[in-house]
């Protein structure tokens, strides 16, 4: 083979490496071109969806195979939010574990929102009824928890279509609506010393006449008690827990 040949050769060999390594890396860590892309393709998918609304694409996650999932917002409905996932340039689909119709028609996206609005509203007033248990509800230590809607062994999912009428879109949280709709209280109570059991049925029963107190009637309770101050694996080996307690049980 001549010299020029194998320098041509050489050079062929080179540039295909060089490209192998690129899409290499393109595969696992995705590039900006590609991932505008995958942007306006999910964009086109969540509007054929919903094609009385316009969306946006808010970031796209590199995933390993020319894959990317993208968080699509409607401009119209702040509860109308969901994953795309684009492959290969050309192909778009709901993500395979949670879709746009458990999302947005099941109203998990509604149900987050009104659970944190809930938890905001109650668990001050929580505080100040009860000022004998130390309560944390900052980000840190959100030790007041609201889940709506609630059953024990249900699907939230399952849950969400049930109660679809009462859980309307991009509507604040009412008290009333937990008057249709079960939920569930859980409150993480600290304690300066080892909680004993029979600690349980007074909080779960003062919780609750708080509760009621303003407004708030849920259908089911739980309550934990934890000792503050001493090594977490310890505290945690000695805290108590009441378990779910249907309200008409306490």
């Amino acid at each position: 083979m001549k010299v020029k040949s194998k320098r041509k050769m050489a050079g062929i060999l080179a540039a295909v490496l060089i490209a192998l390594v690129l899409l290499a890396f393109d595969c696992i860590n995705g590039d900006p071109i590609s991932k505008r892309w995958a942007m306006y393709r999910a964009i086109q998918f969540a509007e054929k969806l919903y094609p009385d609304q316009t969306f946006t694409a808010e970031n796209a996650g590199s995933m390993r195979g020319f894959c990317y999932t993208v968080s699509v917002q409607s401009q119209q409905s702040r509860d109308t939010r969901f994953y795309v996932e684009t492959s290969f340039w050309l192909f778009t689909s709901d993500t395979p574990t949670v879709d746009h119709t458990q999302y947005v028609d099941a109203r998990l996206n509604t149900a987050w929102r009104m659970n944190e609005e809930a938890r905001a509203d109650l668990a001050p007033a929580l505080v100040d009824a009860l000022p004998e248990y130390d309560i944390p509800y900052n980000e840190a230590q959100q030790c007041v928890m609201v889940i709506l809607p609630y059953e024990s062994g249900k699907n939230i999912s399952d849950l969400g279509m049930e109660y679809q009428q009462w859980l309307p879109l991009d509507a604040p949280f009412e008290k009333e609506i937990l008057q249709h709709v079960p939920a569930k209280l859980a409150v993480t109570i600290q304690t300066t010393s080892q909680p004993q059991q029979a600690d349980l049925q007074p909080a779960l029963q003062k919780i609750k006449a708080a509760c009621e107190a303003n407004g708030y009637h849920f259908a089911t309770y739980n309550v934990t008690m934890i000792q503050r101050d001493i090594p977490y694996e310890t505290a945690l080996a000695q805290c108590i827990e009441s378990g779910d307690v249907a309200a008409g049980e306490i």
